[in-house]
């Protein structure tokens, strides 16, 4: 773990430098802010209007909530892979080291992002659990098959400029996976309550299989990493 978490602060230099990571960030901070708005005035007011649940909510709380997963997963992967190679290619580390660092690395920051800004809501309105599925789902599945998709389409990157945008952009089968997560969220609550009285039996069941098939993400991943290493800059 000593090797991953070295390679994480060198992926956080880079969060930092990276001009496209810094405008996302700024997004992140104002829908964190909004989302808490929400949650004080729920609390003040005392009535639940934007229950994820029993509401018209579920969408859009559902992509917030993959708004990590989604920007950094498939925006800057392609930039932190080949820049976090070019500052350690001299090493011993290999491609699944740095995959498995990526994957942790945006797994705590996706876990602090949803629990940080999205759990006052979800809290009021007695749904931690609704949110410990998108956070499972989001770690498991919408993460590790990001960067697997943004994985087929690395190219190269100038490092020579300090303010690079260097990213990829959100790719069309991303947002056609992203689609098909929200519904598939929209039948799995109701048919989860359906059969076991429970709404999130079968969501977190879901995120939970996502989450121990990693490292089965991770060696898919970086085999395919060790295929393209040659395309450095």
């Amino acid at each position: 773990m000593t090797i991953i978490f070295s390679l994480i602060k060198v992926q956080l230099k880079l969060l930092y430098r990276n001009r496209r990571t810094r405008d996302i960030l700024v997004i992140f901070l104002f829908s964190g802010i909004t989302l808490w708005c929400i949650a004080i005035h729920e609390f003040i007011s005392e009535e639940i209007k934007y229950s994820y649940i029993n509401s018209t909510f579920v969408a859009s709380l559902t992509v917030v909530s993959f708004m990590i997963p989604i920007a950094l997963s498939s925006n800057l992967f392609s930039f932190y892979y080949q820049f976090t190679k070019c500052c350690i290619q001299s090493s011993s580390y290999t491609e699944y080291q740095v995959t498995k660092s990526i994957i942790v690395f945006l797994s705590i920051f996706n876990l602090g992002f949803n629990f940080i800004f999205l759990l006052p809501l979800f809290y009021i309105n007695s749904e931690v659990m609704d949110l410990l599925s998108l956070v499972l789902v989001g770690t498991g599945i919408l993460i590790p098959v990001s960067i697997l998709i943004s994985s087929t389409k690395i190219s190269s990157i100038d490092i020579s400029k300090s303010k690079t945008y260097n990213y990829s952009g959100i790719n069309a089968t991303i947002i056609f996976l992203i689609v098909l997560l929200i519904i598939l969220f929209y039948l799995l609550f109701p048919l989860s309550n359906f059969i076991f009285k429970v709404s999130v039996v079968l969501p977190v069941t879901l995120g939970i299989c996502g989450v121990l098939f990693l490292p089965f993400w991770i060696k898919i991943i970086s085999n395919r990493l060790y295929k393209v290493k040659n395309k450095f800059v």
